[in-house]
């Protein structure tokens, strides 16, 4: 039965709240002090990360198949429970001081990230699409981007409230409570019409087409490598940042910071829509060099105003983001899309498992305030890449 675009418009309230509890994590900017009070290594704590991306690589192609065989709603609401699974996993690590309940938890938020891995922009995608406003879709993606950003916001400063009276470990506690409510708002989602693939071909199939038609698109590949990069070494920053951060003002002042750091990535994502006149290649060289400023002036100071002025930062992040994946999304085939981003998110996440276990032990042989000058150089390399871009298809 054809679904009536009244009843699918739903999913773009969905989308914001989702989105909204979704980063509603207060343990977010704190979390690898909080492995490593339980690891005592920083590479340890990071290569919780690490299992997480590597899990989540592994898992992507079955995840991405599934999204395109049986559709998006019941893959978001996989994931979802795969989450609350393991914040109560990260919860319970605390109390019992346990190396093995973060690894564990890890393995379920691989899952849950490979379930969700090109879905969400999927369904976005098609949602607008079922809409007749496909052209859109920068927008409705920018929104819930910023409301992703107001959940963080919040979710740092309950963190700073919590961590000033109590510790880490019932913050963990807390964070449970907002992803559950996250996993009841999926449920009420709307399955656009032919989200995914009835197509008799079995899935083995359908995975060949979809790397064949990556490999026959040029565009793909480049821009997906410079996401790849630019990402990578963007959530390493923004994983070890917190430790970095805390050798300069106390811990509580951290979610501080990082409010202020969300509600600029909130800011970032409303003036997308009145920068879309732009191409999506002017946008994302202006971001990156604005990226490479703010944390290079920050970093050049190295005092107590270096948190405050690297919170900045976020100013750049929604406008990246938002870019990245309207190129992206362009890109893909109809039948093919979750599997094709799938892939792609696979070898992101290959990307990010390194990054985050190299950050870790640099960290725990050098200094924090060195892997930050080097993720800044790496951020240079990406967006001497975007600059090339632009040359080629303005």
């Amino acid at each position: 039965m054809e679904i009536t675009k009244i009843k699918i418009k739903r999913n773009i309230t969905l989308f914001k709240l989702a989105s909204f509890f979704d980063g509603l994590w207060p343990l977010s900017p704190l979390a690898v002090i909080y492995f490593e009070q339980i690891t005592n290594s920083y590479a340890i704590a990071m290569g919780i990360f690490s299992i997480a991306n590597i899990l989540q690589c592994i898992m992507e192609i079955p995840t991405g198949i599934l999204s395109d065989r049986l559709g998006r709603k019941y893959t978001l609401c996989s994931s979802s429970f795969c989450f609350v699974i393991c914040f109560l996993l990260y919860a319970l690590a605390g109390n019992y001081n346990s190396t093995e309940l973060l690894v564990i938890g890890s393995l379920f938020w691989g899952i849950a990230m490979a379930f969700v891995s090109g879905t969400n922009e999927a369904m976005m995608y098609e949602t607008m699409e079922q809409l007749k406003l496909k052209s859109k879709y920068d927008i409705i993606f920018s929104q819930a981007g910023m409301f992703t950003q107001l959940g963080l916001a919040l979710g740092a400063i309950i963190g700073a409230i919590i961590t000033y009276f109590y510790s880490l470990n019932t913050l963990a506690w807390i964070c449970v409570i907002p992803m559950f409510i996250h996993f009841v708002i999926t449920l009420f989602y709307i399955e656009p019409n032919k989200s995914f693939n009835d197509k008799k071909d079995n899935s083995f199939k359908h995975f060949l087409e979809a790397i064949e038609k990556i490999k026959h698109n040029k565009k793909l590949q480049i821009i997906s490598l410079l996401q790849i990069l630019d990402r990578s070494s963007g959530y390493a920053a923004h994983s070890i940042e917190g430790a970095f951060f805390n050798t300069l003002i106390p811990l509580y002042f951290v979610n501080l910071i990082r409010m202020i750091k969300q509600i600029t990535g909130a800011i970032s994502y409303y003036i997308v829509k009145y920068i879309r006149k732009f191409s999506f290649f002017h946008i994302l060289v202006a971001s990156s060099i604005g990226n490479i400023l703010v944390r290079a002036c920050g970093l050049l100071l190295h005092n107590t105003l270096t948190p405050f002025i690297m919170s900045m930062v976020n100013l750049f992040y929604g406008t990246s983001t938002t870019a990245q994946s309207a190129l992206i999304q362009k890109e893909l085939s109809t039948n093919e899309r979750a599997t094709m981003k799938s892939i792609i998110s696979m070898c992101e996440g290959i990307c990010f498992a390194i990054f985050y276990y190299l950050v870790g032990l640099l960290a725990d042989n050098f200094s924090l305030f060195a892997v930050m000058w080097i993720l800044v150089s790496i951020k240079i390399i990406t967006a001497y890449g975007y600059f090339l871009m632009l040359k080629k298809y303005r």
